[in-house]
């Protein structure tokens, strides 16, 4: 799933560069721009959860969310190479109510 979330992230910047527009905000349009560019093995593993976009600017917060229980499974800020937040593997680690104490892409 992190390899999924992070070869997406490469797309999606090499689509919009450093300005991601504010309708990229569904998981159903980053699933779109993301088909036939990513592999399709990556590809399923991502169409088996919610995807909650939420654009920063020049990057985005992408949320993995369970479509069972709608917890938070995994996030990533787009201007870091690897998954910011692997709430599943790390369960307790991170506090999901206030992800963006998490954002490394502020300061950048």
């Amino acid at each position: 799933m992190m390899s999924a979330v992070t070869f997406s992230s490469d797309k999606i910047i090499g689509e919009y560069g450093d300005t991601i527009p504010d309708d990229l905000d569904t998981g159903d349009k980053f699933m779109q721009l993301i088909k036939n560019k990513i592999p399709e093995d990556y590809y399923n593993a991502l169409k088996k959860y919610s995807i909650d976009i939420k654009p920063k600017g020049n990057y985005y917060l992408i949320l993995i969310i369970n479509p069972e229980n709608k917890s938070i499974i995994l996030f990533d800020y787009s201007c870091t190479p690897e998954a910011d937040g692997p709430v599943l593997l790390e369960p307790g680690k991170y506090d999901v109510n206030n992800i963006d104490k998490y954002d490394s892409c502020k300061t950048k």
